[in-house]
């Protein structure tokens, strides 16, 4: 048995906006990080990391899940996918509409036949299997696209191996 380690991100790319913005950013990382490890001492790596990333897409200050930015026709397209080292999968949703967390849709996408599904098939297939319509668009999102403003882009993503040496990942991104 080794220590569990676990690895949280909130964006790839270059961080914008005032001092209190990014200082927001770092703290939520440290919160959902301390949680996250709690589930992974309790869990598995992959409950771990789904976790971590659905407290990330709940965040607005993050492009993912709730907080994503709007494209060029003012919708939201977010994309998401797991994998393990305990299964030897990935699965994951791309350009999915109207969804909270799709982390939890690519988690659900593992044990089906078809583990990637995109577009409003992955939309569809989210409503089917009782995950609610919900609407991502946050006021600070809407007005970047009104104003044409740059904002946030980037990813965020978790890793994390358990104490029996498995390893899950995970992504998401608006």
């Amino acid at each position: 048995m080794i220590t569990p380690k676990l690895i949280i991100h909130g964006g790839a790319g270059k961080l914008e906006g005032t001092i209190h913005k990014v200082e927001s950013m770092q703290s939520a990382l440290l919160k959902i990080a301390t949680k996250s490890y709690k589930v992974l001492n309790s869990q598995d790596a992959r409950s771990a990391v789904v976790y971590a990333v659905k407290c990330l897409e709940d965040n607005p200050l993050f492009n993912a899940g709730t907080g994503s930015k709007l494209q060029y026709d003012g919708k939201i397209r977010m994309s998401a996918g797991i994998m393990d080292s305990q299964s030897n999968k990935f699965s994951g949703v791309i350009n999915i509409q109207d969804i909270k967390n799709p982390i939890e849709v690519a988690n659900f996408l593992t044990h089906k036949r078809n583990t990637v599904i995109e577009g409003k098939h992955a939309t569809h297939f989210a409503r089917d299997n009782g995950f609610l319509n919900y609407n991502p668009i946050t006021k600070e999102r809407y007005l970047e696209f009104e104003n044409k403003c740059v904002g946030e882009t980037g990813t965020v993503g978790a890793v994390a191996i358990d104490r029996d040496s498995q390893l899950a990942a995970a992504t998401s991104t608006g």
